[in-house]
């Protein structure tokens, strides 16, 4: 049986100090048919060398200005061939047979459209005899997110008003709604360290944009309201706490596109196989799992829920 081919998008941000092992070890996949591409976003520091010297075959797409990780991705896929895209992170270490695992579980999941392989804290030790089936997942994280070609067309692809932060669960979460299942598997593995703007005001400002445009998009009225007093009072906190007058931005962003935002609300509508309030219920799920080993794991242990 011939391997579908997979299309491996890396965006590319002053990344040259992960590039290097990143494109050794994609270098090194067990999986044959592959492809990849690198949508470099203006980076300043050596990553567009790193490419250059990649030990493996891959297009360059270089932008002029940074993108965004969204808008990135989707010039990364409408240069793809494959049948199924890999969207990948370039700090992401990831084993060789990650992606052979991910294609075999995905096509033993006909109605699913997303998997992600379980993301592992750096040092964190890979299980030995790891079993069960792919489990799902409201939404899965980004930056190791592969998805067939037929449930990226079908969504459009990542929402390029989202510059970054939220895109992965807005796609997850309109996955569901259309009928298709997002997954994480138990059997495929990476290693990631979350965070790289921890903290920041521009991180803080991009997540309460896009977290208010999302739930505008696809919520129930009831809970974009609590989404937004919740919100309103983190602003108000975070203005008191540490003046990041820039916050502020984030509510005239989303008032100046609400007509926009609104159309897009009944065209999601107009396609839903699924009710929202179902995608809630999963939503509140993941959110209690994950709030639930948060509090369960012993002090030091950093794995992800």
């Amino acid at each position: 049986m011939t391997e579908p081919l997979v299309s491996v998008v890396l965006v590319v941000y002053n990344s040259a100090a992960d590039l290097p092992g990143c494109l050794r070890a994609l270098a090194d996949l067990d999986y044959e048919a592959l492809e990849v591409i690198a949508v470099d976003n203006a980076s300043t520091d050596a990553s567009a060398e790193c490419l250059a010297a990649a030990p493996l075959e891959l297009t360059v797409v270089a932008n002029a200005r940074n993108e965004g990780f969204a808008r990135a991705c989707n010039q990364g896929a409408a240069r793809a061939r494959g049948e199924i895209l890999f969207f990948l992170n370039p700090d992401i270490d990831i084993p060789a047979d990650c992606v052979g695992t991910l294609v075999r579980d995905l096509d033993r999941e006909p109605d699913a459209g997303i998997i992600c392989p379980t993301v592992l804290r750096p040092g964190e030790p890979i299980p030995e005899r790891p079993s069960g089936e792919p489990y799902e997942k409201a939404a899965i994280p980004g930056c190791s997110l592969m998805i067939g070609r037929a449930a990226w067309e079908d969504l459009g692809g990542f929402d390029d008003a989202i510059f970054l932060y939220w895109e992965d669960a807005d796609l997850c979460w309109r996955a569901w709604l259309q009928g298709w299942r997002v997954l994480t598997d138990r059997q495929a593995f990476v290693h990631h360290e979350e965070g790289g703007l921890q903290g920041s005001a521009m991180r803080a400002t991009q997540q309460l944009r896009n977290g208010l445009y999302v739930h505008l998009k696809l919520m129930r009225w009831r809970r974009v309201a609590t989404f937004a007093v919740m919100h309103a009072a983190k602003t108000a906190l975070d203005l008191a706490r540490f003046r990041r007058l820039s916050i502020l931005a984030a509510w005239p962003w989303n008032l100046r596109r609400l007509p926009a935002t609104l159309r897009q609300r009944r065209a999601v509508a107009e396609r839903r196989a699924v009710e929202p309030r179902e995608l809630e219920r999963r939503i509140a799920a993941q959110t209690r799992a994950k709030l639930r080993f948060r509090w369960l794991r012993p002090r030091g242990d950093h794995s992800s829920a």
